[in-house]
């Protein structure tokens, strides 16, 4: 209780003032379309220019899965933009509560899901609207039902099942976990029928995404996620290396935890965590930071979704190694020495947190300068062409929020704006606005993006932020003037 209560000290003392990641958008919109009774920016008679939105059928939908934007909406509704937040801090402390009773089940000290409260990873996400770790939450409810010691009856194979379905509305992704679970559990009951039961229990509980996604993506499966990324059984060569580090460097050793547990829980948790490694292992990405150290918190954020069982693996393999035959009764204990350990762990992980969420408030606040900086120095209803990090900081509406339509002067390193759009506005004597802001200082625009500048002869704009630059077009779209090469 003391852990908890410092972590809600320490997360209420540096409350989020902003989201600052591009991925929040589609979630953030989402819940708030649904708080105008909506899906779509054009039902909730909002922009269509807001973040992270596709176009399905002349409406602008949101990108993103619908599990996390639904635990997002009661908090929107109480007390709107600044409130969401709550959500994940909840989130956080219901992973770390069911790990507990995991542990209890195990017949291990609860006191272990203490690695889960102050995982690094978990704990920065805790501080955003992304679905990552949500889904790795659901999967734990798979996890505590096969940490029951005595026979699985079919009201336990049903909510297994569930677990999986309830992961998938947060992540599709997530739905692979499936077989390992239907594994784990015809290992544990040698009983077909039983298996069977998680797979009926996890395919009636995905009808209402099913419905969901019928209803607005014209589709039965996953309409965005499959277009996004790359996958390729040669990024195995340094995805592998890289979590085999980021796994074993906050608690020491970890990721060879999935070979050395024993018990209820090995068939399960060998199988979600070795699924996640596979496919994070095949795919191109994972994020990074402006250190290794950094890198190695963020990098996890996609393994979230296994991260909450592997922990619970770890602490299991370390009792089990401290000792192999279950609680140590108290009598055996020097109280003393034991306080004194709970102590001092408390400190080194609080004094760490502190640095954690401290460096991350400051990254949001500077985020939330540079938006204000942007909406001082750009009109409402302005084209914008943008380079660097500002698009993900105006994506989601809010009451100061004006309506800019932002295009990219390049994707993936090729132009990505158009030249008629130019043109067309420029034409209508509507200055168009170019903005650039690194994520990190000493950053720089684009050939393309210095080149634009130059051939729309624009004029700085003076903002109040180091680390935002813009411009305005001057020059004229038609004779000579024409930006087209």
């Amino acid at each position: 209780m003391i852990s908890l209560g410092l972590y809600t000290a320490l997360f209420f003392w540096y409350y989020p003032p902003i989201c600052g990641i591009e991925d929040e958008q589609g979630f953030v919109n989402q819940t708030i379309f649904w708080s105008h009774g909506a899906i779509s920016a054009e039902g909730a008679g909002l922009s269509k220019n807001l973040g992270d939105l596709m176009e399905v059928a002349g409406r602008h939908v949101p990108m993103r899965h619908p599990g996390r934007s639904l635990i997002t909406l009661p908090f929107y509704l109480a007390g709107g933009y600044p409130a969401i937040f709550i959500s994940g801090y909840l989130i956080h402390i219901a992973m770390v509560l069911l790990a507990s009773k995991i542990l209890g089940r195990l017949n291990w000290s609860a006191n272990g899901a203490i690695l889960l409260l102050f995982h690094p990873t978990l704990l920065i996400y805790s501080r955003t609207i992304m679905a990552d770790a949500s889904a790795g939450t659901c999967l734990l409810i798979s996890v505590y039902v096969l940490a029951k010691p005595s026979r699985l009856n079919v009201y336990d194979c049903i909510l297994a099942g569930l677990g999986v379905s309830l992961a998938a509305t947060m992540r599709h992704h997530a739905s692979a976990a499936l077989p390992a679970v239907v594994f784990a559990v015809y290992l544990r009951q040698k009983s077909i029928r039983d298996a069977l039961a998680v797979l009926v229990a996890s395919a009636i509980g995905a009808v209402p995404l099913i419905l969901l996604n019928l209803y607005v993506y014209h589709t039965i499966g996953d309409p965005y996620s499959t277009k996004r990324g790359v996958f390729d059984i040669d990024f195995l060569k340094f995805q592998i290396p890289f979590y085999v580090m980021a796994l074993s460097v906050f608690w020491p050793l970890m990721f060879f935890s999935i070979v050395l547990v024993r018990g209820q829980i090995q068939a399960v948790m060998i199988g979600i965590c070795s699924t996640f490694l596979a496919m994070l292992g095949c795919y191109y990405f994972h994020d990074t930071g402006t250190n290794p150290i950094q890198t190695m918190i963020l990098g996890l954020r996609l393994m979230q979704v296994a991260l909450p069982t592997w922990i619970i693996g770890y602490v299991v393999v370390i009792s089990q190694r401290i000792n192999p035959y279950g609680r140590i009764p108290v009598r055996y204990l020097n109280r003393s020495n034991l306080i004194g350990f709970q102590s001092l762990s408390l400190t080194l992980l609080s004094i760490m947190t502190i640095l954690i969420f401290r460096a991350h408030q400051n990254q949001l606040l500077d985020y939330d300068l540079r938006r204000q900086a942007m909406l001082r120095a750009i009109p409402v209803n302005s084209l914008v062409l943008v380079e660097g990090m500002m698009p993900k900081l105006a994506g989601i509406y809010r009451e100061d929020q004006p309506d800019y339509e932002f295009h990219l002067v390049t994707f993936d390193g090729h132009k990505s704006y158009s030249d008629e759009k130019i043109e067309a506005e420029t034409a209508q004597s509507h200055p168009v606005h170019l903005l650039y802001s690194p994520k990190s200082a000493g950053g720089q625009p684009s050939k393309e993006f210095r080149e634009l500048v130059e051939k729309l002869q624009a004029e700085s704009i003076k903002t109040n932020h180091p680390q935002v630059y813009a411009w305005k077009s001057r020059k004229p779209a038609t004779g000579s003037g024409s930006i087209a090469p």
